[in-house]
């Protein structure tokens, strides 16, 4: 939390864990990632399927990466929890990850 990851170490953060399947719990707010580092981080959860909390909280993340975060939540069954919060994610994202966890 708060290390300033930036998005190129969450895209290596993210390449790390989408083999793995031991990890559950993943912490990423606030450090930076923004879009960039979201789309990493999608890619990832879509591959791994023992993630169950995802923290990306506070990371600079607008509607382009609220929308391709949502499609993990769609294609993610062991997903529980989900942070958002404080990113500067407007209407028309909020609108996608709010339709994707209808789907959940």
């Amino acid at each position: 939390v708060g290390n300033k990851v930036g998005p190129q170490g969450a895209i290596a953060l993210a390449d790390t864990i989408s083999n793995n399947d031991s990890i559950a719990h993943i912490n990423l707010r606030d450090n930076h990632i923004g879009d960039k580092g979201a789309k990493a981080w999608a890619q990832a959860v879509q591959k791994n399927e023992t993630i169950e909390e995802l923290n990306l909280g506070k990371n600079g993340i607008t509607d382009n990466g609220a929308i391709l975060l949502a499609r993990i939540i769609e294609g993610c069954p062991s997903l529980r929890s989900f942070n958002l919060s404080r990113n500067q994610i407007k209407e028309q994202g909020a609108k996608r990850v709010a339709s994707a966890l209808r789907t959940n």
